[in-house]
């Protein structure tokens, strides 16, 4: 039997991922000025909350320190990931 909050760490992060995408975002660019700060909070936040789950759920990381430094990592390639998407989608917008 599954707990009830393994459903909910698949939900929440796929829903905000759908819901706040860097192409929704990209694609929202194109028809009206939203600030930059906007995009960056939101890249952040989605960051942290994929990098979260993904460093808690590493079987291979032993002990807080490993997780947190795999959590660095993962906070990383994602933002760097939605930075790429983002660019290139609002490069060929123009």
């Amino acid at each position: 039997m599954k707990l009830w909050y393994t459903y909910f760490l698949k939900i929440l992060p796929a829903s905000a991922l759908v819901l706040i995408s860097p192409l929704a975002l990209a694609a929202s660019a194109a028809s009206e000025k939203i600030s930059w700060l906007t995009y960056m909070y939101i890249g952040i936040a989605i960051s942290l909350v994929v990098a979260t789950i993904l460093s808690m759920r590493n079987k291979n990381a032993e002990g807080w320190p490993v997780k947190l430094l795999f959590g660095g990592v993962y906070f990383w390639a994602v933002a760097f990931i939605q930075l790429m998407i983002f660019a290139a989608i609002t490069h060929f917008n123009k």
